[in-house]
């Protein structure tokens, strides 16, 4: 996976006057690459009231399954009339991430347990650069195992299993797929223990043609 820190800053005003109002953040999306690790987000929380905040805290309230946050809370003591502070929040983004799929992170601003105000970050994963092909898991298994890939762009795909004699034993996917990560499981309970072999073979639409192979053992 990529590590990219893509750092995306918004702010957060505390008023009397946005007292318990959420102000969402229009027009814009953040595209952020596909299975990009140690992303930020920098929330400035600015105090604009006529008084201290005590026990300030941001939050993620809301967020996409496919985007996980290394820590979702963060607590100041005090913000003093004023005092502006940065709530900074590392994510990443996982490979099941939906490409070019818009998500909508919440996040909540608290004083003293009672909500000020809300902001919201549109993030979307960005396609892949590359074909690939992972290793399947498990491996060795019994009786089942899944493999992985991911897809730059839509493409016709097909993957075939063979046995060590070369053999086609069964054909998976023979389909048009969109770009993204993709998977699909063997359940190989009728097949013999021993090592087989599954060959994906990928062609864009500009004619372009990916294959490739792994090998897998299977144990009963």
């Amino acid at each position: 996976m990529k590590n990219i820190s893509l750092i995306i800053t918004e702010k957060a005003i505390l008023t009397t006057a946005l007292l318990l109002t959420a102000l969402p953040l229009f027009g814009q999306v953040h595209h952020i690459p596909f299975g990009s690790q140690g992303n930020k987000i920098e929330l400035d929380v600015i105090n604009e009231t006529a008084q201290s905040s005590d026990l300030v805290t941001v939050i993620v309230a809301q967020a996409p399954a496919w985007v996980t946050f290394k820590e979702r809370k963060q607590t100041v003591a005090t913000l003093s009339v004023g005092e502006a502070i940065t709530a900074e929040f590392e994510f990443d983004l996982t490979t099941k991430a939906p490409v070019e799929t818009t998500g909508t992170i919440r996040f909540d601003v608290f004083s003293k347990g009672k909500r000020l105000q809300s902001k919201q970050v549109e993030v979307s994963s960005e396609v892949p650069e590359e074909f690939r092909l992972f290793t399947n898991y498990p491996n060795p298994f019994n009786p089942s195992t899944t493999i992985s890939y991911q897809l730059p762009s839509q493409m016709d795909v097909t993957i075939q299993v063979y046995n060590i004699l070369g053999q086609k034993v069964t054909e998976l996917v023979n389909t048009r797929q969109l770009a993204g990560l993709k998977q699909v499981t063997w359940d190989a309970s009728a097949q013999a223990s021993g090592m087989y072999l599954y060959r994906v073979v990928a062609r864009s639409e500009g004619g372009k043609k990916f294959t490739s192979e792994g090998k897998m053992m299977l144990i009963k």
